[in-house]
């Protein structure tokens, strides 16, 4: 064992992995030979004899191959732009290419800062992806990155905005936007409205549309960049042995 990403430190070096053929179970990486060094996902044990790492009990535990390089790409993106009203949502959409030869979770994190204060809000969303497959956060398919702005005079200001793809488990930056600096303005206005105009986002190749959404699962509240991250229970590298 090289390295312990998260969860307990293991009671030696030699790690087992178990696992049984009744699902739920993780997934095994057909293409890893002896030698070859692994990232291991899954379940810790420990008893008075040994210690092991269980792929069963969850159907994202995995064992594969480890992949040392750049883990994907962001093909294409488009962020909300204009001036809106308070309370607001603004949106953002990401293609991106996995450059990982097995399946593998993404997260997509939308981050956004306000010029005058200096605070950063996020939001993030996650998904598997096909080994070296393409996919989206948005684009028509109903999982678009969303920040709400309630009816708060702090969120008042223009706002930069970037977007960045990460590893889920390991939170390693795989790819980044630079900052769209000026990118949108949120104000205080008696027109209030909960809709928000934006080009090529969440519906497609809809452009200027004016579209409305009743519920988010994210509200800006000035927490650090990257949100409330829930880790996983374990992510161990280990050789081969």
């Amino acid at each position: 064992m090289d390295e312990v990403i998260s969860g307990p430190q293991p009671c030696n070096d030699n790690i087992t992995i178990r696992w049984i053929c009744y699902p739920p179970y993780g997934y095994t990486d057909p293409n890893i030979t002896e030698g070859d060094k692994v990232e291991v996902y899954g379940k810790y044990y420990q008893d008075q004899d040994e210690c092991y790492i269980s792929l069963n009990g969850r159907a994202d535990y995995y064992i594969k191959r480890w992949q040392e390089g750049d883990c994907g790409t962001i093909l294409k993106y488009a962020i909300s732009n204009g001036t809106y009203s308070l309370p607001q949502i603004v949106m953002a959409s990401m293609k991106y290419k996995s450059n990982m030869g097995s399946p593998t979770k993404f997260k997509g994190v939308f981050l956004v800062r306000n010029q005058k204060t200096g605070k950063i809000y996020s939001s993030n969303k996650d998904q598997i992806t096909a080994p070296y497959g393409e996919d989206r956060f948005g684009y028509g398919k109903g999982n678009s990155l969303q920040i709400r702005f309630e009816d708060k005079e702090e969120y008042i200001g223009v706002y930069d905005a970037k977007l960045e793809l990460r590893n889920f488990y390991t939170d390693e930056l795989c790819d980044e936007t630079e900052w769209k600096e000026n990118q949108f303005k949120i104000e205080d206005g008696s027109a209030r409205r909960t809709c928000i105009n934006f080009d090529e986002l969440s519906q497609g190749d809809i452009t200027g549309q004016t579209l409305h959404y009743d519920q988010v699962d994210f509200v800006a509240e000035g927490e650090p960049p990257y949100g409330h991250v829930a880790f996983p229970t374990l992510l161990i590298l280990l050789p081969m042995v």
